[in-house]
């Protein structure tokens, strides 16, 4: 299967950009909450949550603009060897280890 079509570009766009905006609007809600009710972040058992939610808020609204213009356009939005390099190295690392907290607390 190529995943180099447009179409299927067009497809992984909608549904990453359909995921995309819920989880935005989730994140922020229950970062609020956790905000706004200070006793919920006192109890040892939700700083695991909160620390999941804030890696997965940060990794939302910073890399995955960066992929959402690159299906779109079908270019790279900053094309230099030392964001090449940052991205291979910090990104997809964090979203690996992400997946696997994520599986643990579970």
């Amino acid at each position: 299967m190529d995943f180099g079509t447009p179409l299927i570009h067009s497809i992984i766009f909608g549904s990453l950009l359909a995921m995309m905006i819920p989880s935005i609007i989730c994140s922020v809600f229950i970062l609020f909450y956790f905000i706004r009710f200070r006793e919920v972040v006192k109890r040892l058992n939700n700083h695991i949550i909160l620390a999941l939610l804030l890696i997965n808020f940060i990794q939302v609204i910073s890399e995955m603009p960066l992929t959402l213009i690159m299906l779109r356009t079908g270019f790279v939005a900053i094309q230099s060897p030392t964001f090449c390099l940052f991205w291979i190295d910090h990104y997809l690392p964090m979203s690996n280890k992400l997946r696997l907290y994520t599986i643990y607390m579970w």
